[in-house]
């Protein structure tokens, strides 16, 4: 009977052999990384591609696109469109910041205080006139929300019903350079050098903060995008609030750095745009769980206002009043496919849906909207005619 040591040699023997044997799949040390990470790269894409059976999966409700569906995927690719400019009144004088919701504009005029307008046809109708009250600081910003109209003025945040009547007030820990809608009765506030708040306004009568972050930098204007809160935070760049819990927000520690202050943000749908002062315009992608750079367009260009009308289309107003319309549809790869006159320099300018609510610093009054066919001009139409939520009384323009 040969020795049992002979068995254990010839097992090692065996092993050895194998173990030189390394087939085409299999992978170790930093071969397994990079197989690992291009694999969690796969699904990660897998996970935010639109997927689709026919065309009719991919509409984005926009007129503007040509949606396909192609082997399983939606691309999207721009119609060329067309600009009408409609002179509505003489702006009223001292405007220091305009608003458009719905068929309404608001206005704000520093201490003369703040007027809502009707501007669904012409003759245009003011429906409200507020003047500055006594104890009030000047209105720097009139916004919508559901129940009525936010006043901001420094620290201080007025609230009004929809029957234009101041219901409460409500002190932030800093400047509130933004207030936008984040839900139903819910605000949430830009603080420059204090981060965001979310406010729950009610019915105006009690105003209560719900949570607070600081940012890093200084918040200027804000964009929800999923369940974040995404922050043109100036010389820091754009801060990623998580928002899930509005109770708890939590800044991310990812920040997208920039070459240039931002102090503008706009987003429709997987389309993020920044405006990166004196270092052109960063194009972004928000997917479900991340927000990354992919382009930058750099033109010599005074940019007024960025406004993403739809995930395709960037609209940039420049101070001397041109429009520049930016095809999006790669968002690698962003192309000025068009460029308009609004008629005259721009003082002020509010932005909303394919619609431009301008004070050109001819003292006009004007909006410009953006349509693609037959079709773009009745969802327009329809989109004008939304209500902005306040109560409708008021007195004709002097056109």
């Amino acid at each position: 009977m040969p020795n049992p040591s002979f068995y254990f040699i010839c097992f090692v023997v065996i092993l050895g052999l194998l173990g030189c044997e390394k087939s085409s799949g299999d992978v170790s040390g930093e071969d397994a990384a990079v197989a690992v990470d291009q694999a969690v790269s796969d699904a990660y894409m897998d996970a935010f591609v639109p997927s689709c059976s026919e065309d009719s999966d991919c509409d984005d409700s926009s007129s503007c696109t040509s949606d396909r569906c192609v082997e399983g995927v939606c691309q999207y690719e721009r119609i060329s469109a067309e600009v009408e400019v409609v002179e509505l009144m003489d702006s009223p004088e001292g405007v220091v910041s305009l608003e458009r919701a719905g068929d309404l504009v608001y206005l704000a005029r520093g201490i003369l205080g703040t007027q809502v307008w009707d501007v669904e046809r012409i003759p245009t109708r003011r429906l409200l006139d507020y003047p500055l009250g006594e104890d009030e600081g000047a209105h720097a910003g009139a916004h919508f929300y559901d129940g009525g109209i936010v006043i901001r003025a420094g620290r201080w945040m007025y609230i009004l019903d929809s029957t234009g009547r101041r219901v409460s007030e409500y002190r932030s820990s800093d400047e509130i350079r933004d207030v936008i809608a984040f839900s139903e009765q819910t605000v949430a506030l830009a603080l420059y050098a204090k981060g965001i708040e979310i406010v729950d306004l009610g019915n105006g009568i009690f105003p209560m903060r719900v949570g607070r972050t600081d940012t890093l930098g200084r918040a200027n204007t804000l964009v929800v995008s999923g369940d974040r809160l995404l922050v043109a935070d100036g010389l820091l760049g754009v801060s990623i609030v998580d928002v899930a819990d509005p109770s708890t927000p939590i800044l991310s520690e990812t920040t997208i750095k920039t070459s240039g202050r931002v102090d503008d943000i706009t987003t429709a749908g997987r389309l993020v745009a920044i405006n990166e002062a004196g270092a052109g315009l960063g194009i972004l992608e928000a997917t479900r769980d991340s927000v990354r750079r992919t382009a930058r367009i750099v033109e010599d260009l005074d940019v007024k206002l960025i406004h993403a009308s739809d995930p395709v289309t960037l609209m940039v107003v420049t101070d001397d009043g041109e429009l520049i319309i930016v095809d999006t549809s790669s968002l690698d790869e962003p192309v000025v496919s068009q460029r308009f006159s609004l008629g005259g320099g721009i003082r002020h300018i509010a932005a909303q849906g394919r619609e431009l609510t301008i004070e050109r610093t001819d003292g006009r009054l004007v909006t410009a909207s953006l349509s693609c066919g037959l079709e773009g001009e009745a969802q327009l139409e329809s989109e004008q005619g939304r209500d902005g939520g306040f109560n409708d009384a008021g007195v004709d323009a002097g056109n």
